[in-house]
């Protein structure tokens, strides 16, 4: 059995992203570990985050996930400047974002994924980069 998409897996309890080749996730969104067993153990999802990848690449060719934070110079409103943000998935417009918190005008902006982010840590191993 084999994933649709590409996804990285964060393990809660070692606090470490895991490695991909051991797991496998079905259609309903469940991870298994042990896939060369006849009969695979379903893990508990409350251990393990999934972060999908969005299909692109940053300015480094590094891929970008769900969780990244980004930098990237743009416009926000009539602004200009770097920017850093989260790389999540947006619901409502079926798209990947990257939500702000370090304008000083909103509490948090948003803007979709284009070229020039570049991803300079994750908000599992460098949350610490998301406050200005």
């Amino acid at each position: 059995m084999q994933s649709l998409s590409k996804y990285r897996v964060w393990n809660r309890t070692q606090k470490s992203f895991v490695n991909p080749d051991n797991y496998f996730i079905d259609l309903c969104g469940n991870l298994y570990e042990d896939i060369h067993f006849e009969s695979p153990l379903k893990l508990e999802q409350k251990d393990f985050i999934l972060q999908q990848f969005t299909g692109l690449l940053d300015k480094n060719g590094k891929e970008i996930y769900e969780g990244d934070i980004v930098k990237s110079w743009r416009r926000l409103g009539e602004k200009w400047g770097w920017y850093i943000g989260r790389v999540n998935y947006c619901n409502v417009d079926a798209c990947f974002q990257v939500l702000t918190a370090d304008r000083k005008d909103e509490e948090i902006g948003s803007y979709l994924i284009c070229d020039g982010e570049e991803v300079i840590g994750n908000i599992f191993e460098n949350p610490s980069l998301l406050n200005p």
